[in-house]
């Protein structure tokens, strides 16, 4: 094939702004086939989105030949750091790990708002969202999409610092189209979900980067999203305390030290065996791949 033959993943704006606008797209035919064959079930409307966003992440994607150009299926996995020879419990405790900052916080953020207004904390285990579509696809495609293809696109053209900024942004840029679901709960409110999905974006990036593998960060956004109405509960209509206590025990503290935690250890040398058949580390494109000659 010619050097001077057109390709995608060479043009990293374009090639981002493509993967949200068909992100957007996937989205919306999801939603036009569940209203079209009249799906009202929890189940019914979480196989369709997951059956809409595997075609866009595992055939779509890799047709577009993102993010590192044509490969194989397997090495496309592999780009998108889903790999076959993870230590799958080892990758759990971590996780686990991680978790428990998010839910300690949680906890915490309830008992110290009980602890000023009328009222008991209640733990009622109900109030999770294990199986809705939010967390289920939120846990799976989003990280596909933000920490494996987004991230992989820019990590290796850009720095590790300007890489986890910029996939933030992105990740909570796309947060923005709340703003045109009729239901919402407020410009304020989505302004705040901005905020704490940048970072969450930053903490998600930094955990895939250090442990080169894309299911630690797939494990804990879900778990987040599944479980954050178990344990932080603030009474609805006192919008500038939600807000806060969200802002501070729901995203902010919690993801700043899972990223300590993440740092720490990393330097330890603690993540050497989340590979079984090598120690991994983050690969840059071959100069005569970026350049077309081995497309």
């Amino acid at each position: 094939m010619k050097t001077g033959t057109f390709k995608l993943k060479n043009h990293l704006l374009l090639s981002v702004i493509i993967i949200l606008v068909l992100m957007v797209v996937t989205l919306i035919i999801s939603e036009i086939l569940i209203q079209s064959f009249k799906v009202t079930s929890q189940t019914g409307r979480l196989l369709i989105i997951l059956g809409s966003y595997s075609v866009f992440c595992f055939l779509i994607i890799p047709a577009l030949r993102l993010p590192r150009g044509k490969r194989s299926f397997p090495d496309y996995l592999s780009d998108i750091r889903l790999k076959s020879d993870t230590n799958i419990p080892h990758i759990i405790i971590i996780s686990g790990i991680c978790y428990l900052f998010f839910a300690g916080f949680q906890l915490a953020g309830s008992l110290i708002y009980y602890s000023f207004y009328p009222g008991s904390f209640v733990f009622d285990f109900s109030r999770h969202s294990l199986l809705q579509t939010g967390s289920v696809n939120a846990g799976i495609f989003e990280e596909i999409i933000f920490r494996g293809v987004i991230l992989t696109l820019l990590l290796d053209r850009l720095s590790e610092n300007k890489t986890i900024l910029l996939s933030a942004l992105a990740f909570a840029g796309i947060h923005l189209l709340n703003l045109l679901n009729p239901n919402h709960q407020g410009t304020i409110w989505i302004l705040a979900q901005v905020t704490w999905a940048f970072a969450l974006g930053i903490m998600y990036a930094y955990l895939v980067i250090r442990m080169n593998s894309i299911i630690p960060a797939m494990i804990l956004h879900y778990f987040i999203n599944a479980l954050t109405g178990v344990w932080l509960t603030v009474p609805q209509g006192q919008t500038a305390i939600l807000l806060l206590y969200h802002l501070a025990f729901f995203g902010i503290i919690p993801a700043g030290l899972v990223i300590i935690w993440v740092k720490y250890r990393d330097k330890q040398g603690k993540f050497k065996s989340v590979h079984i058949t090598e120690n991994y580390t983050n690969r840059k494109v071959p100069k005569e791949e970026s350049n077309g000659k081995m497309e």
